[in-house]
């Protein structure tokens, strides 16, 4: 299945387009273009296939729980785990460290420990894992959706203890059950994920200026985190209309962009960005969090 998923991107990652930047300031390297975290799939090894294909791809680590590196009080527990941390960017710092928890104290203690690893562009904030494992008994990734006020308050430490830039990647939503997605309307969904978005950033002091969004609900119990990326339906106009609402952030498309040929379906293209020459264009694609996760 890694092979596959790998044959996949790299087609993804071998075209030639602008990526899934869908509004917002000029789009930086780190927003423009990037592979997403998956669990079990991007590890330090897969991402050395990625930086082989494309050399201004940003990369992102497997999610790393807070409290695998941390304690309670913040203070190291010893050894980082085998290859946490680990990566092969050199000089690009073209690679996000994605951490996964609850705990602003945890999380600010996990992000300097990315610092002072080296080499990283950012430190991104789990909050669209379903796994029963980490909304459920955790009580972070998707799960946290619930209390963005906490979000910004991570966030905000986050950036404090990275001493740089902070992004969230979360859902369009979630919900309890498979039954509850039939009762969701557009409108409310909507107005619920604008809602999550404004507290988080206000609630940061700003900070967070990039959310990645995956466009399906999560559903936090009766579903695999396989199935939650099939079953929820995909709805990338809710993202479309958060990045419309949403001048001065960027908001990043995620989700079921598998090939090349799905990116003109997603992309919003800047006026001065139609009009550049083919020959600035970038031989790999700028594909936003391709597959899912």
């Amino acid at each position: 299945r890694k092979t596959r998923l790998a044959m996949t991107l790299g087609a993804v990652l071998l075209g030639r387009s602008r990526g899934l930047l869908l509004q917002g300031p000029s789009p930086s390297q780190l927003d423009a273009f990037s592979v997403a975290p998956m669990m079990d799939y991007t590890d330090r090894c897969f991402r050395s296939l990625f930086r082989l294909l494309s050399v201004r791809t940003t990369l992102y680590t497997e999610m790393v729980t807070a409290n695998a590196l941390v304690d309670e009080s913040g203070q190291r527990r010893g050894p980082l785990p085998p290859l946490a941390l680990e990566h092969d960017d050199g000089e690009l710092k073209l690679t996000v460290a994605q951490l996964g928890g609850a705990s602003p104290r945890q999380l600010e203690a996990s992000a300097r420990l990315v610092r002072d690893y080296g080499g990283y562009a950012g430190v991104n904030l789990n909050v669209g894992c379903p796994s029963d494992r980490v909304a459920g008994a955790g009580c972070f990734g998707a799960a946290l959706m619930r209390d963005p006020a906490l979000v910004g308050d991570c966030c905000a430490a986050m950036a404090q203890g990275f001493g740089g830039p902070c992004s969230i990647k979360c859902r369009v939503g979630v919900v309890d059950r498979v039954d509850d997605l039939r009762d969701l309307t557009d409108d409310g969904a909507y107005r619920d994920l604008a809602d999550f978005v404004d507290v988080v950033h206000k609630g940061s002091g700003g900070v967070v200026e990039t959310v990645i969004v995956h466009a399906r609900h999560a559903v936090l119990a009766g579903l695999s985190p396989d199935k939650n990326r099939v079953v929820p339906p995909i709805l990338p106009h809710l993202v479309e209309r958060l990045a419309a609402d949403f001048p001065h952030l960027h908001i990043v498309h995620n989700g079921m962009v598998t090939h090349y040929d799905d990116c003109p379906t997603r992309i919003h293209l800047r006026e001065e960005e139609e009009e550049d020459d083919d020959d600035d264009l970038d031989p790999a694609a700028a594909a936003a969090a391709a597959a899912a996760g």
